[in-house]
């Protein structure tokens, strides 16, 4: 949870900053995007208005579907477990119930996507005799000759046929 206290007070910051800045942290309009560690992953998302920007959770995984998986459950449980359990009074500022708001809220609307990637068991009886059709169908576009006809008819035949059966 330490990890967690200073990310978060992290979000809370506004050094140096002139009075219009200020407000314009407080009302929260500028989009802030912040990277959390969490159960071992680094959860990325952006946040405007103290609202957790769903599409931005986990954006930067979105080429590996495993990993984005993965984040994006170690999210939801971020977002539950800081607004559980985190002590939002020891950061000691004004905005600190908007904080704890913001991740309340996502902890409620916040849905991971949860994948299970796996092996294709060997293709049915029904696949295979789709996949003759197709190969006849293909073979006629590139002639229409007697035995590619026959061919794509007999295929295909059998595919209905299998296919009404199932």
């Amino acid at each position: 949870m330490a990890g967690l206290t200073s990310a978060i007070a992290s979000l809370m910051m506004l050094p140096g900053q002139h009075m219009g800045q200020q407000m314009v942290e407080t009302m929260g309009y500028e989009v802030k995007s912040v990277v959390i560690a969490h159960n071992g992953i680094d959860v990325p998302f952006s946040y405007q208005r103290w609202l957790v920007m769903p599409k931005s959770v986990c954006s930067t995984y979105s080429q590996d579907i495993r990993a984005y998986s993965k984040c994006t459950v170690a999210a939801k449980d971020l977002f539950y477990d800081t607004c559980l359990n985190f002590d939002f009074s020891t950061l000691n500022n004004r905005n600190s119930s908007l904080l704890k708001n913001m991740f309340c809220k996502a902890s409620a609307s916040y849905q991971p996507t949860i994948v299970n990637v796996q092996w294709s068991s060997e293709p049915s009886e029904l696949d295979q005799v789709r996949s003759e059709c197709n190969t006849a169908k293909a073979a006629l576009l590139a002639g229409r000759t007697t035995e590619r006809l026959a061919a794509e008819h007999d295929a295909c035949s059998r595919y209905e046929s299998l296919k009404s059966k199932k």
